[in-house]
């Protein structure tokens, strides 16, 4: 194969913790949702409905204390200069990205991004009433209102400015979307473009079996990476709850030598 792939058992005795309606999502979740996951307008109108109450943090599979053993060395590895860039992208109200921002001993700069100006407000909202302390005085947390598969041209989202991607259930929420899997391969691309090569890691967090999301990540990366070769796929599995097993998929780009874009060139030119 051209991108390596590893199944890794942690057992069960790390079983996710549950933060909200997993087990049973396709059976409960809406047809107006299922179909429209991709819109803005569908969220909104989904975290409209829980602002209505007191607020509370939800969470897609399970939330941050389920995988913060698991995270630590991806901060550590993905940081440079002392810290950790962290982008959670299409985060909603889940406490993720502040949590991680909260327990970090080493610095981190999180960047919590999500499309759906309801979900903003609420957190931005929440975040000025209850501020979390930093796990390190120099780390820093922001939300911001912006589409995650079209970050391009923002201050602090250049090509290669991030040494951590989280995706916990969002690429899971566009590949329901009936577009043909387009949204979901825009966001993974994004997510690509943006992670540091070479120590940078991207994890994408599912319930979705390797057998399945595996050969979708494969082609997908090798497209939005460059080509066969330049995306490295594992998966991890994480555990089960209610008998629904979940996974971490981490993907890292390959860093490459200006010999080898020479190579390429040359390629080229020999096709022309």
């Amino acid at each position: 194969m051209l991108l390596n792939r590893v199944v890794r058992r942690a057992g069960l005795a790390r079983a996710i913790a549950w933060c909200g309606p997993q087990a049973s999502r396709e059976k409960h979740m809406s047809l107006d949702l299922r179909e429209g996951m991709a819109l803005p307008s569908t969220w909104d109108r989904f975290y409209a409905e829980k602002r209505a109450g007191d607020f509370r943090h939800f969470d897609w599979f399970f939330g941050y204390s389920a995988v913060s053993e698991q995270l630590v060395p991806f901060v550590r590895g993905g940081a440079r200069d002392g810290a950790c860039h962290v982008l959670d992208v299409g985060c909603g109200t889940s406490d993720f990205g502040a949590s991680l921002y909260r327990a970090s001993r080493l610095p981190v700069h999180v960047s919590c991004v999500d499309f759906s100006p309801v979900a903003v407000e609420l957190m931005e909202r929440q975040w000025r009433e209850r501020p979390p302390a930093p796990g390190h005085p120099s780390s820093t947390l922001r939300f911001m209102l912006a589409d995650a598969a079209r970050l391009g041209g923002l201050p602090g989202f250049e090509d290669g400015a991030f040494g951590l991607v989280l995706d916990k259930g969002t690429v899971d929420a566009a590949i329901r979307a009936n577009d043909g899997g387009r949204a979901a391969r825009r966001l993974l691309a994004e997510g690509l473009r943006l992670l540091r090569p070479g120590c940078g890691a991207l994890l994408q967090f599912s319930d979705e079996d390797p057998d399945a999301r595996c050969p979708w990540l494969e082609e997908a990366a090798a497209v939005a990476g460059g080509g066969p070769g330049r995306v490295a796929v594992t998966a991890r599995e994480l555990g089960e709850f209610r008998g629904v097993a979940y996974y971490m998929y981490v993907l890292r780009k390959q860093e490459v030598d200006d010999d080898e874009d020479d190579d390429d060139d040359d390629d080229d030119k020999k096709k022309d």
